[in-house]
């Protein structure tokens, strides 16, 4: 097995704390000392880059597309203030739709 790129492993990461359930995301959003747009912030940055490992190999572009469709979902809760807060991730449709989009890109990256 090939070792991943730093990219890939940042990419990887960001998108499982998003997949992982609001109990993990609220732990690690308090060990970070942040909030959620923080989440979304790390993987935009990620997600971004995600067509320079389409080019390196890494990654297929039936993966950048599951990449890019957890990009858009996050996108749309920019557009509402509330979703940012911690106290939403538990109960919030939207959150519940960023997950379900994050797990799809881990199980994509990890090539399932």
């Amino acid at each position: 097995m090939t070792e991943k790129s730093p990219l890939f492993n940042k990419l990887r990461g960001s998108a499982a704390l998003l997949a992982a359930s609001s109990d993990e995301q609220i732990d690690a959003l308090r060990a970070m000392g942040t909030n959620c747009d923080e989440l979304a912030l790390d993987y935009d940055a990620f997600a971004k880059a995600a067509p320079n490992l389409v080019e390196a190999g890494e990654i297929t572009e039936a993966t950048l597309e599951q990449v890019e469709m957890l990009l858009h979902t996050l996108d749309q809760l920019s557009d509402d203030k509330s979703q940012w807060d911690v106290s939403v991730l538990p109960t919030s449709p939207q959150w519940q739709q960023v997950r379900h989009a994050a797990r799809a890109v881990v199980d994509a990256l990890d090539g399932k």
